[in-house]
């Protein structure tokens, strides 16, 4: 699992990632990664910092208090759960989870900005996750995002599938479709052909122009879409259109200062 993000801004972010498998099961989630392994790099490929089993391996005391100050739920005491605690300059990053000798399973990546919203506006300003999608209604790619502040954001989301090809990824999703959903189980369902709406497909095009998004394939059943949503958290699912499979990229931009 891979997950890209962002450090904008010209100070350094103190950011919290974690890579969640057997925690997990708390929650009722079964199939899990068991003992996954949580690497970082930086925008020229290198790897800055890696982690197994949070606990002993890390700073556990600074982890446990870090994931409360973000409203993480905690992981458990002793766990194979993987966690990096750090500051970072302003640049391109990609979280990188996978399984310990080669193993599989669910798991969850996370990546927390601790800093607050700076005076200059944006800090952490977008994350995107590949991931595979499953077949079944019960099994989408999730993606969970929380916007502070005081005041309504702007966010540009996209559900990538048939693009991803012309990078060379093999079986991508055909046709994602993308669910919405407020933490008051209030919901949005995107999902169709994002060039052929008009004006608001060249608003998304500026959009994500401005937000640095790679562009998407005329035509192609992708989603892109934006959004206007109020402070709290909310959760992004992606299925495919008729029970359809494949690997998908979920991204989200904040792009609140520029439209």
């Amino acid at each position: 699992m891979i997950a890209g993000f962002v450090v904008r801004g010209d100070e350094t972010r103190p950011v919290l990632l974690r890579a969640v498998g057997p925690t997990l099961a708390r929650y009722g989630v079964t199939g899990l990664l068991e003992d996954p392994v949580l690497e970082l790099f930086n925008g020229e490929g290198e790897m800055v910092l890696s982690n197994q089993r949070w606990g002993s391996e890390g700073d556990a005391l600074g982890i446990t208090a870090a994931s409360k100050t973000a409203g993480a739920f905690s992981l458990e005491v002793g766990s194979a759960d993987a966690a990096i605690l750090t500051t970072l300059p302003p640049g391109l990053y990609t979280a990188v989870v996978s399984g310990r000798e080669g193993a599989e399973g669910n798991a969850l990546v996370e990546v927390y900005d601790l800093g607050g919203l700076p005076k200059g506006g944006l800090a952490l300003s977008n994350i995107s996750t590949r991931a595979r999608v499953g077949a079944t209604a019960s099994d989408p790619m999730i993606a969970g995002l929380v916007v502070g502040g005081h005041g309504p954001r702007k966010v540009l989301v996209c559900a990538v599938g048939p693009t991803l090809g012309s990078f060379g990824l093999p079986d991508a999703l055909v046709a994602p479709m993308v669910e919405i959903v407020a933490a008051d189980g209030g919901s949005l369902d995107l999902e169709g052909d994002w060039s052929r709406v008009g004006a608001d497909a060249a608003i998304r095009r500026k959009a994500a122009v401005t937000a640095g998004a790679f562009a998407l394939q005329e035509r192609s059943l992708e989603v892109s879409w934006i959004a206007e949503l109020d402070p709290g958290s909310w959760t992004v699912l992606v299925r495919g259109l008729g029970g359809d499979e494949g690997v998908a990229l979920i991204e989200i931009y904040d792009i609140t200062p520029s439209l």
